[in-house]
């Protein structure tokens, strides 16, 4: 499983349980991903600057439009 640095704030390198971005999906490595990387990696390709209302603690609402 290849993971990117794309989004600040969710490093490639971060351990197992704390949300990272997939780049490259691995059929061999698919037991490394996790519910919240898949969760996070679908918003941040569908609108990155939604991924990032939604990990504000401070934002109340998020704008899901493109």
């Amino acid at each position: 499983m290849v993971y990117s640095d794309s989004f600040p704030g969710l490093p490639a390198c971060a351990p197992r349980g704390h949300p990272r971005i997939i780049e490259d999906w691995d059929e061999e490595e698919h037991y490394e991903q996790t519910t919240a990387d898949a969760a996070i990696t679908a918003l941040f390709k569908y609108n990155p600057a939604a991924l990032e209302q939604f990990l504000d603690m401070d934002n109340e609402e998020v704008c899901w439009e493109r």
